[in-house]
């Protein structure tokens, strides 16, 4: 009877926490306490949670799955300089604040909470003298989510993104921080040569098209 009534006490607290969590204020205050992490934010948050009746929120998934809550809604937390203290911030705004910082290399791989917080991953070259990390700049980019962005050095580049997504990025850092062969120089350079042509037709087309203004000011108009 004991193990009925617990089950049933078990059951009534996820559908209550699920209930509770619709609303994003109140999400806050549930995960909390769940985690015992404490969270600060500006004024009322925006959002609902809509998701399967049998999905269960419990202080196991309750901080990943609230960093998906987060994200759905167009926000992200950043960790303040307070032990387990967080700050809630609209995502967008995600590139003015310090977020967690993480290195790696060819033989470093860092620990990545698989949460779509946002994290500085810089990724330092073994091999960069051929231009690696401006192929790795243009190579990641397409694959970026809406806010994160690249910045790439003489021998690194440096992400920000959701921990989410950095697995797969290594994964192309690694495979592109390599040694190039005579083939793969003259590839490149080949490549090179027919993008700036490709820009050069560009601009003369868009010149063609440009309207041409008459420089010539008009007569003025005789007076009667």
């Amino acid at each position: 009877m004991k193990k009925i009534l617990l089950a049933l006490c078990l059951a009534l607290s996820f559908n209550a926490f699920s209930d509770d969590c619709q609303d994003l204020s109140k999400c806050v205050e549930q995960v909390s306490k769940l985690t015992g992490k404490k969270y600060l934010y500006d004024g009322k948050l925006k959002g609902e949670l809509k998701s399967s009746s049998n999905l269960q929120i419990n202080a196991e998934n309750a901080d990943t799955l609230f960093s998906y809550i987060l994200n759905a809604n167009g926000y992200t937390r950043i960790p303040t300089v307070e032990e387990d203290t967080y700050k809630i911030i609209e995502a967008r705004d995600v590139r003015y604040e310090s977020t967690s910082a993480l290195k790696a290399d060819l033989t470093t791989t860092p620990a990545i909470p698989a949460t779509e917080d946002y994290f500085l991953l810089t990724y330092k070259f073994t091999n960069y003298k051929d231009g690696q990390p401006r192929e790795l700049s243009n190579t990641l980019r397409p694959f970026m989510s809406r806010y994160g962005r690249i910045i790439e050095t003489m021998d690194s580049v440096t992400i920000q993104e959701m921990g989410t997504k950095l697995p797969q990025q290594l994964e192309f850092m690694r495979k592109i921080d390599h040694a190039l062969t005579k083939e793969e120089i003259a590839l490149k350079k080949q490549r090179q040569e027919d993008y700036e042509k490709r820009e050069a037709r560009e601009d003369k087309r868009a010149e063609k098209r440009a309207p041409k203004h008459d420089d010539k000011k008009p007569e003025p108009k005789e007076k009667k």
